[in-house]
């Protein structure tokens, strides 16, 4: 990701008492060099400060969320974090958005802020944009989404399916004692025919370089633009990180596609909640009532429970239950919990939820978002959450269990 910062004139004298608070704002998402087919390709995000310089004590987050036309659940986020952020304008580039064509259009959403200490923006109003644009740009030259492939003409594939395995992201997972773990994946038509009966393949490769699981299910036929759930259950001889997965739809071949390259998604797999194997007995530390010492706060996101989830416009109720694994976290600092809700209409309609505590103590805590009100959509429902805390100089030990993302099918309709 490259930075040009751009600094605004200062050719005037600011006399005292007339210093302008900082005002972060996101002026432009700039897709000119964004292309669509699965190759990294670049989106501009310029944001301004008009105000006073920010000191590099504090942390600075520039966030792009990219939804291709496929739905909510094919998108990708990006990060970014500098310290400080000088008087006038810089250009974050995003390299490596990578996104599948569509005959609807991709919606991009920027965002900045600021972390540390206890920083207050007078303006937040304009410290977010989105877009909504159809890519014309393939992979490799070409026309539009709706136009010819790169390869040629699209006269055959007027009416041919095309299955999506889905974008490729690291995953973690909670590991089951029991030894049998379970992956769930959707597989979308994208196509402009439908798809018959096909199968889906999962192959699991140890830390050591080994193949060690390989597991195939069925996937139903699917009419155009529709999903299916693959879930995979699977047995491992160990938990922890340095695994690696690959899903590949239509293992076998079986479906007559318009394009093939969008069949597979792979990246790493980890496992969180592993079985302990430091030693019980002798020379431990104590905490002064006889058990070992609690390591470093570990806000953990458990679980989005949808079961009292109601479509239809009414409100209804989410849980999402977070643990902290190691000590407390005193009432000095603040801890935010957020919820995102996207109905199967779309981002366009999704809403988000906030709740601020202080302190966090040790052990599982369940919160409640009753006033969460979405439409019925035959399409599934996403829901993301995560937790971070603000203040001071504050370090987690590991964040990479701060977020947690569901997708379901609201069944149950308001009354």
């Amino acid at each position: 990701m490259r930075r040009v910062l751009a600094v605004a004139a200062v050719g005037s004298v600011v006399c005292a008492g007339a210093v302008v608070a900082q005002d972060l704002k996101i002026e432009r998402i700039d897709t000119t060099r964004l292309q669509c087919g699965g190759c990294p390709s670049t989106v501009d995000v310029v944001v301004s400060n008009s105000g006073r310089a920010l000191s590099g004590g504090y942390n600075v987050f520039v966030e792009l969320k990219v939804t291709p036309g496929g739905g909510p659940y094919n998108a990708r986020q990006f990060k970014e974090q500098v310290s400080g952020f000088a008087v006038g304008s810089q250009t974050f580039s995003f390299d490596r958005v990578d996104i599948q064509c569509s005959q609807y259009n991709a919606n991009l959403e920027a965002k900045v802020y600021v972390v540390g200490g206890n920083f207050r923006e007078g303006n937040t109003r304009n410290n977010e944009q989105r877009v909504a644009l159809a890519v014309q740009n393939r992979c490799g030259g070409g026309g539009g989404a709706g136009g010819p492939t790169a390869g040629g003409g699209n006269g055959g594939n007027a009416d041919r399916p095309d299955l999506d395995a889905g974008s490729s992201r690291p995953m973690t997972l909670n590991w089951s004692p029991s030894g049998r773990q379970q992956m769930t994946f959707y597989v979308r038509n994208k196509g402009r025919g439908s798809a018959g009966a096909s199968r889906a393949k999962l192959v699991l490769t140890h830390p050591d370089g080994r193949t060690t699981t390989e597991e195939t299910v069925s996937i139903p036929a699917m009419g155009v633009n529709r999903s299916e759930r693959v879930r995979f259950d699977f047995e491992l001889p160990e938990c922890g990180s340095g695994y690696s997965y690959e899903l590949v739809v239509d293992e076998a071949g079986d479906v007559d596609e318009s394009e093939e390259g969008n069949n597979r998604a792979s990246s790493s797999l980890g496992f969180r909640n592993c079985p302990s194997t430091a030693p019980t007995g002798g020379g431990g530390s104590s905490t002064g009532g006889g058990g070992s010492a609690l390591g470093a706060p570990d806000l953990r996101l458990e679980q989005i429970d949808t079961t009292q989830l109601r479509c239809g416009g009414c409100p209804s109720t989410v849980k999402v239950t977070v643990n902290n694994t190691g000590r407390d976290i005193s009432g000095g600092y603040n801890v935010f919990l957020e919820l995102k809700v996207t109905p199967g209409g779309g981002p366009a309609n999704s809403r988000s939820f906030k709740q601020q505590f202080s302190g966090f103590r040790s052990g599982s805590q369940t919160f409640t978002f009753d006033d969460v009100d979405i439409q019925c959509s035959q399409y599934n429902a996403n829901l993301e959450a995560k937790v971070y805390v603000v203040g001071g100089s504050f370090r987690e030990g590991n964040t990479r269990n701060n977020d947690k993302r569901v997708a379901v099918a609201v069944q149950n309709r308001c009354r």
